[in-house]
């Protein structure tokens, strides 16, 4: 096989992904924007559309109901729909959003339009990894996967640079032109070859996947590999739904959903500038792009490093330095209290950039990256919809009880109990994730039905015997 032939296949690999990324694009485009708009909205000059305290919780707090929502249709849409679809339809809720968002005539069409941009963010984050990670081959899957968290750290970079120059309105309109741009160009790309098996659609499945493998390619092993894993999990029941082989991959997936979001990450992402001014800088907008910035950059890393030192070292580190930068920034506010900090702002500044680089090392793209590996395919669609609901039903109780926690513990207890969220976090990966570092889809099926323990030592957590 010549390496012109092997690029080929692999170039359309990566056309897949970016256009999949778009999806994902808007859903960080989607979150970042509550930060970015809710000061310009508690201005008392807007009339019936100005937001008090209360109104910015909810502004906040409710897209993450929209993702509830959007969870559960989403796992129905993954099965019956298929991924590709599934990316094409969240356009709609999106769209829809944004119009209630830029039109309405008081707040309570910003509040419903912001519900409506969380259902489809989150038809958007569960359907572009799997369709990703079920077209891409395993040696490049984890990064490719991982693209797609990167998308949605690009849309909250694009978010907060167009704040700068456009109004809260405007801003919407950016999200509305990445989506038609998504739509028309998810028309031209195949169905994912698993999931058209899983339809019976053979003759379909062969030519999808000779396209993402290139003509010349033989992928009749793939093929057959692929077809094996769909008729072992056939077999599978409700009452089986206890068995290892389903419940321990949902039950991590799930956990890492839960625990990538106690980490007080969506704190930041929707109550960012505001957080910042709070510290007396007055160029919240400003820094808000520095420190998004930076989350971009160790991101970016991660797609080169999470398929070198694996899934368990990336979330590990990335969890304590979360626990630091969380500790460090509730000792910040604990000196302000007691009016020790002195000038001491860019105390606070450099923490959060710890928090927000650390959370892109590995908590930010490893949880969907993992969630889309450990499933099994019968359970793909209603597995990653459950974990989603999960994600955002934890993103919703941590945003909309924010404030309150903060009248009640204070700023630097509720960073401190941010902080012992991440080390649970970590303590968590190494006793309960496998390391699924260059592992077919198949390979990682296989390890749960086999009901291995999970082991503690790195050579033992691989699930075949390493090269």
């Amino acid at each position: 096989m010549s390496k012109e032939k092997l690029s080929r296949g692999i170039a359309q690999q990566i056309l897949v992904t970016l256009i999949a990324c778009i999806a994902n694009v808007n859903f960080g485009f989607a979150t970042q924007y509550s930060s970015q708009a809710t000061p310009q909205l508690q201005n008392k000059l807007l009339g019936d559309r100005y937001l008090t305290n209360l109104d910015v919780s909810l502004f906040g707090s409710l897209f993450s109901v929209g993702g509830i929502i959007g969870g559960i249709i989403g796992s129905l849409f993954l099965r019956y729909l298929g991924r590709r679809s599934t990316l094409v339809v969240c356009s709609a809720p999106f769209v829809l959003g944004w119009c209630f968002i830029m039109y309405g005539p008081n707040k309570i069409y910003l509040i419903i339009g912001r519900t409506f941009t969380g259902i489809g963010a989150i038809l958007a984050a569960m359907a572009a990894p799997i369709y990703v990670a079920e077209t891409c081959s395993p040696s490049i899957r984890g990064r490719l996967v991982s693209a797609t968290f990167l998308a949605a750290i690009c849309g909250n970079f694009l978010c907060v640079l167009f704040s700068l120059i456009l109004n809260w309105n405007y801003l919407a309109l950016v999200s509305v032109v990445l989506l038609t741009i998504l739509s028309i160009a998810m028309a031209f790309l195949p169905e994912t070859p698993r999931w058209l098996l899983s339809q019976g659609r053979t003759y379909q499945a062969f030519y999808a996947l000779k396209w993402l493998r290139g003509d010349d390619q033989d992928i009749r092993p793939e093929l057959q590999a692929i077809d094996q894993s769909l008729n072992d999990n056939q077999k599978l029941k409700c009452s089986e739904l206890r068995q290892p082989a389903v419940l321990k991959p949902l039950m991590i997936s799930i956990m890492l959903m839960i625990l990538q979001q106690t980490s007080g990450i969506n704190i930041f992402i929707f109550y960012g500038v505001s957080i910042i001014q709070r510290t007396g800088i007055s160029a919240g907008y400003e820094i808000s792009v520095i420190l998004v910035g930076g989350l971009l950059l160790s991101t970016i890393s991660t797609l080169y490093t999470v398929d070198y030192f694996g899934r368990r070292k990336m979330l590990i580190t990335s969890g304590l330095g979360m626990a630091v930068g969380h500790f460090c920034f509730g000792i910040y506010h604990l000196m302000v209290i007691s009016e020790a900090a002195g000038d001491l702002r860019w105390l606070a500044v450099a923490t959060v950039a710890i928090i927000l680089v650390s959370f892109g090392l590995g908590w930010g793209a490893v949880p969907f990256l993992s969630m889309s590996e450990l499933l099994p395919i019968r359970i793909r669609s209603v597995g990653s919809g459950l974990a989603m609901i999960a994600n955002w039903l934890t993103a919703f109780i941590v945003t909309y009880f924010y404030d309150k926690m903060t009248k009640t513990m204070e700023i630097y207890g509720t960073f401190w109990l941010y902080a012992v969220f991440s080390i649970i976090a970590v303590i968590y990966v190494y006793y309960a994730l496998p390391e699924t570092k260059g592992k077919s889809l198949e390979e990682i099926e296989a390890y749960f039905r086999l009901n291995k323990r999970v082991y503690n030592s790195e050579e033992e957590m691989e699930l075949s015997p390493k090269d």
